[in-house]
């Protein structure tokens, strides 16, 4: 058994998810949930845990007994979410319940992963005492999740996380994935110069989560955030230079170019000095962190995918 506390993850075949799992895994005993999704990581015992199933959802907490759950499940496509609200109340905010619900009656720490997509978009740099004003569902429905957990008895908090970088699990492709698959096969990416957020690494997003739910107090709220504010079209930049890969791929473009079915944020920015004060810790910013991305080093992926080893990207 690993030295340490014992947690629960979940959402643990979800992009942040599997990365807070493998950097958990050799520094506390580590459980984690799954819905449709099965996937195994050396170390971890994995369950299947549908969050919306109350009953079940107790009876799988009690069973693994951990010490802090880090509630990471969430319906998070703002599109799937605009198309599916009642599944998205469902899962964001009845499952939140459940799984707070679950932790008081447990005795056991609860965090919450929320978003930067609580915000409106229209100022940016946003503190944790900004007013949230979510333009989508998605926004809306992990705002009330956060409400759920100020309200709840249980021993909870809150962390809003960005936009995350790193290497997904052959289940959920992430933004550097879908990037990468582009540029290697020769299409062109476009890519927005008028969307902007303060983009974290997910290994120091786990690391971030980590400290929080170790040391953070009930009913607070933190940001955890890479310290720069950044578009999209510049982030790519710093992936391909990373890689060494081609920037003519890289084509820039406008939110208005790209119709979507939720609206979409201009600036949600988050302002981290909360977090760097309390925890006296800050994820990379971009350069750093990309690089510690391109020459991370891992095993084959879930479901036989292949990932990045030995530092290409």
């Amino acid at each position: 058994m690993a030295a340490g506390r014992r947690f629960l993850i979940t959402g643990g075949s979800g992009f942040v998810g599997w990365n807070l799992v493998n950097f958990l895994k050799n520094r506390h005993e580590v459980a984690a949930g799954f819905y449709r999704n099965p996937v195994q990581i050396e170390g971890c015992r994995f369950l299947e845990m549908d969050i919306t199933d109350r009953s079940r959802v107790l009876e799988a907490v009690r069973r693994i007994e951990p010490a802090v759950i880090i509630h990471a499940a969430a319906l998070s496509s703002p599109d799937e979410c605009e198309e599916n609200r009642a599944l998205t109340g469902d899962v964001n905010i009845a499952g939140t319940l459940n799984m707070l619900d679950a932790a008081r009656e447990c005795n056991c720490r609860m965090v919450y992963v929320s978003t930067d997509l609580v915000f409106d978009g229209e100022s940016g740099n946003y503190s944790e005492a900004s007013a949230p004003c979510p333009i989508n569902y998605y926004g809306w429905s992990k705002l009330e999740g956060e409400k759920l957990c100020m309200q709840s008895a249980a021993d909870a908090l809150i962390v809003r996380i960005t936009l995350q970088y790193g290497w997904g699990n052959g289940i959920r492709a992430s933004g550097s994935d879908w990037l990468m698959k582009n540029i290697r096969a020769g299409s062109q990416v476009r890519l927005f110069t008028d969307q902007y957020r303060t983009m974290t690494y997910v290994m120091d997003t786990a690391r971030g989560l980590e400290l929080a739910a170790l040391n953070g107090a009930p009913r607070e709220m933190y940001h955890l955030t890479g310290p720069e504010r950044v578009s999209r079209y510049a982030f790519g930049r710093a992936v391909a230079s990373a890689c060494k890969l081609p920037h003519h791929l890289l084509i820039k473009s406008r939110m208005a170019d790209v119709p979507a079915r939720a609206p979409r944020p201009r600036d949600v920015s988050l302002n981290g000095k909360k977090f760097l004060r309390r925890f006296s810790y800050q994820p990379r910013g971009i350069t750093e962190g990309v690089a510690a991305m391109a020459q991370s080093e891992w095993v084959q992926g879930a479901k036989g995918s292949k990932v990045p080893k030995n530092g290409e990207c």
